[in-house]
């Protein structure tokens, strides 16, 4: 896989996301602004947590990491093991 070709699509994502979200909160109280902001971050955070073991190597038997993903295609387990 060239990795450098999904950088532009992944920062395209990233900044629709953050348009769309101000998009959504633009009609809301500063109040409420910050409360959606907050748990928008906090998603973006624990998403984070739960996939980063994958991002940053995974450690052990890939088994302990079968359950963790989004789509059925993906295949974190080899036929080997």
């Amino acid at each position: 896989l060239y990795v450098h070709h999904y950088y532009p699509a992944l920062l395209f994502a990233i900044w629709c996301t953050g348009s769309l979200l101000d998009l959504i909160i633009t009609p809301l109280s500063p109040r409420q602004k910050a409360f959606v902001c907050l748990i928008a971050g906090m998603l973006v955070a624990a998403n984070f947590y739960y996939f980063s073991p994958m991002a940053y190597g995974i450690e052990g038997p890939a088994t302990n990491f079968a359950g963790r993903h989004w789509m059925s295609s993906w295949n974190l387990v080899s036929a080997n093991e």
